[in-house]
């Protein structure tokens, strides 16, 4: 079969003249390209290195949440900072506001205090 710049691909599916090795790498070069440097991949950790922080960074403002300005649960199940949902309800607690990472609307009153 021919393609990919005049190259063939041998009964492997590998391009003729690179090694299995080398065509993985090129993929995984490519999906960390994508994915902004990182691979989209999980992994099982050992009991012992299951630790986490408490340290959570509003993804609307990108700083991290303090005993002042607490990460707050949304409905629907997405979390922002305190001063991200003020922002957001422009000071209220009544006036409603999308959620801005899915399409519910909630109120700051409606969110709940999440201590880590």
């Amino acid at each position: 079969m021919r393609g990919m710049g005049g190259r063939g691909t041998g009964e492997d599916g590998t391009l003729e003249g690179h090694t299995d090795t080398q065509t993985h790498n090129r993929h995984s070069a490519s999906l960390a390209a994508r994915s902004g440097g990182e691979l989209p991949v999980e992994l099982e950790l050992p009991p012992t290195h299951r630790m986490h922080h408490s340290i959570f960074a509003c993804p609307v403002s990108k700083e991290p949440t303090t005993p002042g300005n607490p990460p707050m649960l949304l409905p629907c199940g997405h979390v922002l900072a305190l001063g991200s949902l003020t922002k957001l309800a422009r000071g209220s607690r009544t006036v409603r506001f999308k959620c801005p990472y899915c399409p519910a609307e909630a109120t700051t009153a409606m969110a709940k205090v999440l201590h880590l």
